[in-house]
């Protein structure tokens, strides 16, 4: 088994995102899932704001959030602050099988958060 295959992009021209572009590209959409909740939280009955449901709410509005945003933009808004994109192993844009893992699950294998470069 050759050694190159064991790692995700060695021969890249991209770089890999820093942990701090990929936790501030996360922090920035959990904030924009949490406002868009609020917005939508003026439309919820009362008795939906004061139970465990809302933690429900919160969760299911980021992934809707994400899995809208990946599937038709290919990024999140808070990728896209941070300059960094979803790639597979083989530097290609996500397949719409992959965007969907992507979506609902942070680590994928083969798939990781590419630094872009502007030309």
């Amino acid at each position: 088994m050759d050694e190159s295959t064991n790692t995700i992009n060695q021969t890249s021209d991209l770089p890999e995102a820093s942990a701090i572009r990929k936790n501030a590209a996360g922090i920035s959409d959990a904030t924009i899932s949490i406002f868009l909740y609020i917005c939508i939280a003026f439309f919820l009955p009362q008795s939906a704001l004061n139970s465990i449901w809302q933690f429900i709410y919160v969760l299911m509005s980021l992934a809707v959030y994400r899995l809208i945003s990946i599937v038709f933009f290919h990024q999140t808004i808070g990728m896209r602050l941070c300059n960094i994109q979803l790639l597979n192993e083989y530097d290609d844009r996500l397949s719409i099988k992959e965007k969907i893992f992507a979506a609902f699950f942070i680590l994928i294998n083969g798939i990781a958060y590419y630094k872009l470069e502007h030309k």
